[in-house]
Parts: C-alpha cells; structure tokens; sequence
C-alpha cells in the first residue's frame, strides 16, 4: 500500500487536517510566488535587457542583476520606488571626463553620457570638436580626457567663391567636411588639412 493510499485510508482527524493544512500552505505559497514574480526590463547605459525578478523594489533589482547605483548616477524610477510587471528601469552610469578647452588647463567634469556628442551637449558644450575623438566614439565607464577646440569665425575660399562660416573644428580637414565641402581625391587646399584651425 502506497503512502497516498494509507492517507486516504486513515481515520485520524488530526492526520487528515495536518494533509489539508499542508496542501493549503503549497497553494498559497505558489500563489504568491506567482504574483510576484515580475518581467522587467532593465536599460543600462541604453543597452536594454529583459529580467524575471521576485524584487520588491528597483534598487534590489539593480543588485540582484550586478549593477550598482553610484551617487553621479541617473535612475529611473527611484532606487527605493515598488516594481511593478512589464516596468522600465533606466540607469545611466556617470563617467568621468578630463576636459580641455582649446589647450587651455584641464578640469574633470561628470557625465552620464554614453558618446562623446551626448556628452558635449549635456555638458553645454555643443559650440565645441573634440580634436582626437570622433563624436560617436562611446565614452568607457573608466572615463576619458576629450580635449575640444571652440568654434572659429573662418572664410572658406571654395572654387574662387568666399564664404563666411562660425564652426568647431580640429583641423582643416574637419572644418571644409563640417561646412559641407570635404575635400575630393583632387582637392587641394591651403593651408594644409592636417593643419589645426586657430
């Protein structure tokens, strides 16, 4: 006779009771565990990912999943903020930034920023280049130094034409390319490309 059998069997009160006791405990238990399971989706650095979670709140996700929060961070919602089904949660990471003005001394700023162009307009500074990065180039976790040069008033002589033009460029090249007139294979330009605008 099988343990289900002998249950079933059984004339104890308090051994039939224990039984339904302990199924109704499974049954609630699963319950809950079911209602507060939860899929979200957790967007760091722009990168999104999709989790299942039991957390209660945002912070405990974060941890749960190895991000932390730092206090130059951006997240949304609040780290202490419920999570609810299907929610959104956004954490920017801050970075640090060695900035140089046209040469000029260094000072470190923050940014949450993932690129250089991101950076360059959180930070106000959209009237700059920076002279060794592309303006795609990610900004890493560990930061950068981004060296920028201000935007210059320049006449650009194109074809016997003069025009006047107010851009931010590192060098020649990246002046007649920013203005719209980049250099062909046959081009020639005075002073040379690879020159710096001053």
């Amino acid at each position: 006779m099988n343990v289900l059998n002998k249950l079933h069997d059984a004339r104890s009160p308090m051994l039939r009771g224990v039984t339904g006791a302990f199924l109704a405990t499974l049954t609630v238990a699963g319950g809950f565990a079911v209602a507060n399971h939860k899929t979200v989706t957790l967007t760091i650095d722009g990168a999104p990912m999709t989790v299942q979670t039991m957390k209660t709140r945002i912070g405990d996700v974060l941890t749960e999943n190895g991000f932390s929060v730092g206090e130059r961070d951006d997240l949304f919602p609040a780290a202490d903020q419920d999570v609810h089904d299907a929610e959104n949660i956004v954490l920017r990471r801050s970075r640090p930034l060695e900035i140089s003005l046209d040469g000029q001394g260094t000072r470190q700023v923050w940014t949450t920023a993932a690129t250089v162009q991101d950076a360059l307009k959180q930070l106000s500074m959209t009237d700059t280049a920076p002279v060794a990065a592309d303006r795609a180039t990610r900004v890493p976790l560990a930061g950068m130094s981004l060296p920028v040069v201000s935007a210059r008033n320049v006449t650009i002589v194109d074809g016997g034409v003069p025009r006047q033009v107010h851009l931010a460029a590192a060098n020649v090249a990246g002046l007649l390319a920013t203005a719209g007139v980049p250099l062909e294979q046959r081009d020639t330009v005075v002073p040379a490309a690879a020159t710096p605008v001053t």
